[in-house]
């Protein structure tokens, strides 16, 4: 956060416990002198000076709402330059920032609570061997639990059958199979026995949210280069939605993507991009794009619309890509002060990258896009470790695209592609 800006927090309070506290750690220039202000839907719930490296803010009686608590970050640094404060002043909140809870987990009533906002641990219980139906389903709920949990993905346990069920806990879930049963939940197990039941569970799919832009619609616009009429993913589609900025100097709006979220055997070849933003007066602003650090595009700003097509240059792309749009605007006669119309930016998630086919990355850099959209797995001999490896190599790969992998057990290594694990026995 810079001179004068705020950041939203979404922290997850599952079924039947209550935040208590928000202990922040912050780290900031010493002689950034300010004031950060924390708000719940606007009420405040802290004022303090900056600098500081703890504070604790006070949550108790704070609703969550679909199992989430949002909170606003709020920070001023008094300055007469604001320009010069954007890049002088930072304020970090340090990943060490902790939540205090309170209160007892509820069982889940439903298969649609079984899976609640946070999760540490699932734990599998099957027989070894696992039947091929049993190891199917866990390859399955590996990809699931790292859709479901991006960035904090649950760690998925493989264990023999025990002699008495564990005593809950809030942040672990237990999943059995047993043959025949279908699914349904008792406490904090998930009781699955059949395939059916797996794939209704682990395999849909939720629909994409329709991303509200105000003005004109995307679709209605002319077409700059005939290389747009090739097929095309939008930026609502690879998971982000409407991005503002809103400041002076230079103000950055970042997209991330893999070469895998384009599906399989496609390369981004163009871009289209357009922003609406305030009126900017002749040579008093430029934007500028950046591909995984490296600047390849420039325009200046006039008017209150930015829409441009580029080429996206090949030799920039790696299999997980950043994308920065970067706006750098001075005000008219200098005036970077308090006070002074600000410059904003809101840019259309209808923007899009222009597909085309083309050679993908070699070797491990090709992972997970050579598997779209469906691979097969392997398992030389199939037991409960070989699926325990399985599963965990498919959270990982599942972590590096949004896009739906679809692992199946093949009962010979001949399909492709093939992801095998075994030892000297395999072929």
């Amino acid at each position: 956060m810079g001179a004068e800006a705020e950041t939203t927090l979404y922290l997850p309070v599952n079924p039947g416990l209550e935040a208590e506290a928000l202990d922040l750690l912050l780290a900031a220039l010493p002689e950034a002198r300010g004031v950060l202000e924390v708000l719940a839907a606007e009420r405040p719930l802290l004022q303090a000076p900056l600098p500081a490296k703890t504070l604790r803010v006070p949550l108790k009686g704070v609703p969550a709402e679909n199992g989430f608590l949002t909170l606003t970050l709020r920070v001023r640094f008094p300055a007469e330059d604001l320009c010069a404060a954007q890049r002088l002043y930072r304020l970090r909140l340090l990943p060490e920032s902790r939540l205090h809870l309170s209160g007892r987990p509820t069982p889940p009533k439903t298969l649609a609570e079984f899976f609640p906002p946070y999760l540490e641990r699932v734990v599998l219980y099957l027989p070894d061997p696992p039947p091929p139906e049993a190891a199917q389903a866990t390859l399955w709920l590996a990809g699931f639990l790292a859709r479901t949990y991006p960035g904090r993905v649950p760690e998925l346990d493989l264990e023999p059958y025990p002699p008495r069920w564990p005593p809950a806990s809030p942040f672990t879930r237990y999943v059995v199979w047993l043959e025949e049963i279908g699914a349904q939940v008792q406490g904090f197990a998930l009781l699955l026995g059949d395939l059916a039941e797996a794939a209704r569970l682990f395999l849909a799919q939720p629909g994409l949210r329709e991303a509200p832009f105000p003005g004109e619609a995307t679709q209605t616009l002319t077409l700059k280069a005939p290389e747009e009429l090739g097929p095309r993913v939008s930026l609502a589609q690879l998971g982000h939605g409407p991005k503002r900025v809103e400041g002076y100097g230079t103000l950055t709006a970042a997209y991330t993507f893999a070469l895998a979220d384009l599906g399989p055997d496609h390369l981004p070849l163009g871009l289209r991009l357009r922003a609406v933003h305030s009126p900017v007066e002749p040579k008093r602003g430029y934007a500028e794009l950046l591909l995984n650090g490296v600047a390849f595009y420039t325009a200046p700003l006039e008017g209150t619309v930015l829409d441009l097509y580029t080429p996206l240059p090949s030799r920039l792309l790696e299999r997980n890509n950043t994308l920065e749009v970067r706006f750098h605007y001075a005000p008219p006669e200098g005036r970077c002060t308090y006070g002074a119309l600000p410059f904003t930016a809101t840019l259309d998630p209808g923007s899009y990258l222009v597909l085309g086919r083309g050679e993908l990355l070699s070797g491990l850099d090709a992972f997970p896009q050579a598997l779209l959209p469906q691979f097969w797995v392997y398992l030389e001999p199939l037991d409960r470790f070989k699926l325990q490896l399985a599963a965990r190599l498919v959270q990982a790969l599942q972590e590096t695209t949004r896009t739906p992998l679809r692992p199946e057990v093949a009962s010979d290594p001949h399909p492709r592609p093939l992801l095998a694990l075994g030892g000297p026995g395999l072929p």
